[in-house]
């Protein structure tokens, strides 16, 4: 284990094994393939924080701390990132990764992301909460997506149908959200794997964007570039990130939360 330092950080070649070491624990949890630093691997390091923190590991400190070492690297890889002490929001020094495209001074702080997974045991955090700090990649996430935005609308109106086995069509009002909620809520009830719901919350988002422009047909996409916006790396629309409250969206949870939102946004501008 890394021990944590506010004087300095590792030597490369100590960061190295430690990230191997860690990474090796996780192919030989799951049985998988070598970890690659992706975005992707983060579901697998998810998988094996949270089967070992409900096991009652002996050394919690030491799991979270190594987490957060391969987290920030898988961030810092894949940007350009660099590795830099900084304090936090209580003054103490701490490994965070800077340098971040088109974030300027802000300083990505990888063991809150983990912290906050420890806590509260939400699925898909840990990746989630990580590559929307690579606006680039976002971007581009983005772009494509609405590229292939009617497939991906035709899509999900198969996803609704076949989930609720209604039969109905959705269309572009307020109402439709309901269905929305309840299948994604009933997709993630059956254990889809995580690639299949984030598919699915990303074909919500587009179909939110379509019932607000239904009201607001200037209204138009892009990506939140405020490390301190709660929607930071979100697709936005009219200042509203659908994400924010699809990725929120859990079996059992009183229905009706999305629409509510969405209406509560429309009439904030429409007044």
């Amino acid at each position: 284990m890394i021990q944590p330092s506010d004087e300095h950080l590792p030597d490369p070649s100590e960061l190295e094994r430690e990230l191997a070491r860690f990474a090796a624990q996780v192919q030989q949890s799951d049985g998988g393939d070598a970890l690659d630093f992706s975005y992707v691997a983060l579901d697998r390091v998810e998988a094996y924080l949270g089967s070992a923190l409900k096991s009652g590991t002996p050394d919690r400190n030491a799991l979270l701390n190594d987490a957060a070492w391969y987290v920030g690297e898988t961030l810092a890889r894949n940007t350009g990132g660099v590795w830099a002490l900084r304090r936090d929001t209580q003054g103490r020094k701490r490994p965070h990764v800077t340098r971040l495209p088109e974030l300027g001074k802000y300083a990505f702080l990888p063991s809150r992301v983990v912290s906050h997974f420890a806590r509260a045991q939400l699925p898909r955090i840990l990746r989630d909460r990580t590559e929307v700090y690579d606006i680039p990649h976002r971007r581009r996430f983005m772009d494509l997506l609405l590229a292939s935005r009617e497939p991906e609308l035709a899509a999900l109106d198969t996803d609704v149908q076949n989930l609720l086995g209604d039969g109905k069509k959705l269309d572009r009002q307020l109402a439709s959200l309901d269905r929305v909620e309840e299948a994604i809520a009933r997709l993630i009830a059956s254990q889809a794997p995580n690639a299949r719901v984030r598919e699915m919350q990303a074909r919500a988002v587009l179909h939110v964007g379509e019932v607000m422009k239904e009201a607001l047909p200037e209204a138009s996409w892009h990506i939140c570039t405020e490390p301190e916006n709660a929607a930071i790396g979100e697709l936005v629309i009219a200042d509203f990130a659908p994400m924010d409250v699809i990725r929120y969206i859990t079996p059992g949870e009183p229905p009706g939360v999305l629409r509510k939102r969405v209406e509560f946004e429309l009439k904030a501008r429409l007044g």
